[in-house]
């Protein structure tokens, strides 16, 4: 009769445990931010360019090597967070300046993105 009433008691307690457990978990996990390059000229203008073959960013922690989802987009999605360089594959008339940024929810525009500005130059 006792193990019928403590039985049920048991699986409660195990299962609210697990239940804390997870929470605690989650709030543990890595931060992650969505980070966008944007193009601006010296002025600080919104540019673009067709002579610009993609972006990378180095994290300078560890020196891995992160790319954009697909090959010409200009986001990263997911990123830890962390110190990161951010570069672009230069064309044949035209490069960028590179940026260093330590990510921070500071930095997070009200879309939830990080915008990074690179400065565009061109021959």
């Amino acid at each position: 009769m006792k193990t019928v009433f403590l039985l049920p008691l048991f699986l409660c307690s195990v299962l609210f445990g697990a239940i804390e457990l997870n929470q605690a978990n989650h709030s543990d996990s890595p931060v992650e931010y969505d980070v966008c390059i944007q193009l601006v000229d010296y002025q600080g203008n919104p540019t673009s360019s067709n002579d610009i073959y993609g972006y990378a960013a180095t994290n300078l922690e560890t020196g891995e090597f992160v790319y954009p989802s697909r090959y010409y987009d200009n986001c990263f999605y997911g990123m830890l967070e962390g110190s990161y360089r951010f570069d672009s594959y230069q064309g044949y008339f035209c490069g960028t300046s590179s940026q260093t940024v330590t990510l921070s929810s500071a930095l997070e525009n009200e879309d939830g993105v990080i915008v990074i500005n690179l400065v565009l130059w061109c021959e």
